[in-house]
């Protein structure tokens, strides 16, 4: 599984921690999870998220694209890699299309969507059935 971590400065280059500095922290962390949305995104599509005052955990269970955080090079997406990012640090993910063209050309604005109470949270990004399927949560932590 790859972990990464995003510094809370944005004149940080974001860091990879050790599995070990990682279960550590874990360990002595308290979490209440705010809600979980559900990321759909197809080739040739990007999704705008973000901008929440709470910590996000990003986990992309299937697909392959990447996640741009503002400021950051983009964060390579295959199965299983998780992605934790600061509070109201607006992000993107996108798929490139399949073929000669490289460019994502549609987009979907999620940073701004209100659902209604006990809703599903999904975002659907494209219409050709998702390609890349990202599990977002937001959280509150404290240490114990």
């Amino acid at each position: 599984m790859n972990k990464r971590a995003a510094h809370h400065h944005r004149d940080q280059p974001m860091a990879r921690i050790s599995d070990a500095e990682l279960d550590s922290l874990l360990s002595v962390l308290t979490v209440e999870f705010v809600r979980l949305t559900e990321c759909l995104v197809s080739p040739g599509w990007r999704l705008n998220l973000g901008g929440t005052s709470a910590p996000g955990i990003h986990y992309n269970l299937s697909g392959h694209g990447r996640m741009v955080l503002e400021g950051h090079p983009a964060i390579e997406l295959s199965p299983h890699t998780l992605v934790i990012t600061p509070p109201n640090q607006y992000f993107h993910v996108e798929v490139p299309p399949d073929g000669p063209e490289c460019t994502v050309a549609n987009e979907v604005e999620g940073r701004w969507k209100v659902f209604p109470p006990g809703a599903i949270r999904r975002f659907v990004a494209g219409e050709d059935g998702p390609h890349l399927m990202l599990i977002c949560g937001y959280f509150r932590a404290s240490s114990c």
